[in-house]
């Protein structure tokens, strides 16, 4: 699912970065909204600030206080080389909140995972759980605010039950219920459909949704698949043969699409491969 980014905006912040290449999640331990972060953070007095704050009230909309293009005030020494994203949770929740706490706020961990999803998209850092020691060094991907010890502040959130697992699975879309595709974490501009049910819903990301990209698929045997475009723009079907001897089949991405559903019209149990390219 494409976002909805709420600006609510932060004079807390630094221009710039210094090399981006963790995303970091925190929990709020406190503010339960997104609104409600963004008003402390749009406080100068505050001094803190974080670039997104997802809640659990509304799937597919979060905040948004700070761009990612510049430094946020969360994390310490990390900030600069950070994007963060924090849960709005009660005090107490990171170390209080069970695994299946923290699961059954499923609209505010969905949410985390398409985060993810688009930051990944966006910048290229992988989609991979860092440890400690990854986090502090030279690791890229995704790790929780504990994991960067006094480096990031010497905080504790989310907490040892965070079910991170199940969120980074959700963002790379390996169950039913998330995205359709697999991340290829070398290549950002590539992935694979996951089809469940004969079905792949994907989200365009933004840089190819001006109208000056193409999408191409290719399979490792015959088979024929229909991209249905109805969701973004209303522009009906494209139907596709693929097949293994045969090139790469694409079409173009139309000013504005930014959601398609990848439909199997045979009962090919083959394998996708997706490639964003521009025109």
């Amino acid at each position: 699912m494409a976002l909805k980014r709420v600006w609510i905006g932060s004079p807390n912040y630094y221009s710039g970065n210094s090399g981006r290449r963790l995303l970091v999640v925190h929990s709020s331990e406190g503010a339960q909204s997104y609104q409600d972060l963004g008003n402390f953070f749009a406080n100068a007095s505050s001094q803190v600030s974080s670039h997104v704050g997802i809640d659990d009230k509304v799937r597919g909309t979060i905040g948004e206080y700070v761009k990612r293009g510049n430094s946020a005030w969360t994390a310490g020494n990390a900030n600069g080389v950070s994007i963060q994203v924090e849960l709005c949770t009660p005090s107490g929740a990171s170390a209080n909140w069970s695994r299946q706490t923290w699961l059954n706020h499923e609209t505010m961990l969905r949410n985390l995972a398409d985060w993810l999803r688009e930051e990944s998209q966006q910048t290229g850092i992988p989609l991979n759980e860092l440890t400690s020691g990854q986090a502090q060094g030279s690791g890229r991907g995704v790790c929780q605010h504990t994991d960067l010890g006094s480096w990031g502040g010497g905080h504790s959130d989310c907490g040892p039950n965070f079910p991170m697992d199940q969120v980074l699975k959700w963002a790379k879309g390996q169950d039913s219920g998330g995205t359709g595709y697999n991340y290829r974490e070398d290549d950002p501009e590539m992935f694979y459909l996951q089809f469940v049910n004969g079905k792949a819903p994907i989200v365009i990301p933004s840089q190819h949704t001006d109208g000056k990209s193409r999408i191409r698929f290719g399979a490792n045997e015959a088979c024929q698949i229909r991209i249905d475009w109805s969701e973004s723009g209303g522009r009906g079907n494209t139907d596709l043969d693929l097949g293994y001897d045969s090139e790469a089949q694409g079409t173009d991405i139309k000013d504005g699409d930014n959601y398609a559903v990848i439909r199997r019209l045979d009962e090919s149990e083959c394998l996708v491969a997706c490639t964003y390219s521009r025109a």
